[in-house]
């Protein structure tokens, strides 16, 4: 266990000093996110090796995987020239879905679902939707994707809940991180979408409101797998 904490809190330390970054500007961050990615799939790995590869644990590691790759992508995505913005924003958006819709196959298989979260699972990306309506202009004209990703999303918070109803250690501090996971998205989608006021000030808030739970909520997904 103390592995996977300290390498859980690196991860956070790391991504945090970004926020007192002065110098490297989009190269420096991109090195901090891509070196706070790797220890947090470090984490999962130490977890794995603690309690044992079984079907959830190897679920949750592949989810690692995919989101290092998601935040890889997009961190390349802000030192790509700006027609191929839009290109790796896709694939690393895809990656965070696929890693979401593994994160919900992993508890699920722990516990069976309660057909009463049902309704939770389909408010999440109705509520996503529902926002991007309300905003228009680039919101609007990724709507789509953001009803699958909030799908996916809503999955990861439905299958997180289902397992703590059911008493589970592991059901507790998946869900935490899942809300974390949820509490960063709509943090981006307000800086990606927000007023022109709120784009102005998200450099350093994307540090605090985005990346600090983010990588939090990868640090509690790690520590579950002891519970697992």
């Amino acid at each position: 266990m103390i592995r996977v904490i300290i390498t859980g809190i690196l991860s956070i330390a790391v991504i945090m000093s970004r926020a007192f970054l002065k110098k490297g500007g989009l190269k420096a961050g991109f090195a901090l996110k891509t070196a706070a990615a790797f220890l947090f799939c470090a984490a999962g790995i130490f977890a794995v090796l603690e309690r044992g590869i079984n079907e959830s644990s190897a679920l949750i590691l592949a989810a690692f995987l995919l989101c290092f790759a998601g935040d890889v992508l997009l961190a390349l995505g802000g030192l790509a020239k700006e027609e191929y913005l839009k290109f790796f924003s896709v694939l690393g958006g895809s990656a965070f879905l696929f890693g979401h819709a593994l994160y919900a196959t992993a508890f699920l298989s722990l516990e069976p679902l309660k057909l009463y979260l049902i309704p939770l699972f389909a408010a999440t990306p109705l509520a996503l939707g529902a926002v991007a309506a309300k905003k228009g202009g680039e919101a609007k004209r990724n709507l789509p994707l953001l009803l699958v990703y909030g799908a996916a999303l809503g999955a990861a918070l439905t299958s997180t809940l289902n397992l703590a109803l059911a008493g589970r250690t592991a059901g507790y501090i998946a869900l935490t991180a899942a809300v974390l996971f949820a509490l960063s998205d709509g943090a981006l989608l307000a800086f990606n979408f927000g007023s022109e006021k709120i784009r102005a000030k998200s450099d350093k808030l994307r540090v605090y409101f985005v990346m600090l739970p983010y990588f939090s909520a990868q640090f509690l997904f790690a520590l579950s797998i002891l519970y697992i």
